[in-house]
């Protein structure tokens, strides 16, 4: 019966076995990959100033220790060497060997953490430090 409704019996199905399967189509990973790189981009972003900043201050908060320590040394140096204010006084004359005011530093050269050097120049003058900024002793943080 070539015009009958009835579905296909045995027969067509035979006829249809030989015929190039239907495409199976796999699920792709990309938009995860993108997705994954996206965040870790903002991530990145967000976290990156912040990181920079406690770098900076921690550098900022380590110098201005060193300055005080300076201070407190060169105050003892004049104390015990009974210099006058305005007398001259240098790293070596604070730090050096084990008697000195700073101990163990052994004439090295201390340096800022971010990269500055001090600069001593007179008993009653504050330490300072090349890189300035926030890099400052304060008068009332000094007596």
């Amino acid at each position: 019966m070539a015009g009958s409704l009835n579905p296909p019996g045995p027969e067509s199905a035979s006829q249809t076995t030989g015929s190039i399967p239907a495409k199976t189509t796999k699920k792709s990973r990309l938009p995860f990959y993108v997705g994954a790189a996206v965040l870790i981009v903002l991530l990145t972003a967000i976290a990156l100033p912040n990181f920079v900043k406690a770098r900076t201050t921690k550098c900022t908060n380590a110098c201005n220790a060193n300055l005080r320590q300076m201070r407190g040394a060169i105050e003892n140096w004049a104390l015990e060497n009974k210099k006058a204010a305005g007398s001259t006084v240098t790293l070596r004359d604070i730090s050096g060997d084990a008697t000195k005011h700073i101990k163990g530093l052994i004439n090295a050269d201390i340096k800022c953490p971010s990269g500055g050097t001090y600069v001593l120049t007179t008993v009653d003058a504050n330490p300072t430090c090349s890189t300035g900024g926030t890099h400052v002793l304060e008068d009332s943080e000094s007596k």
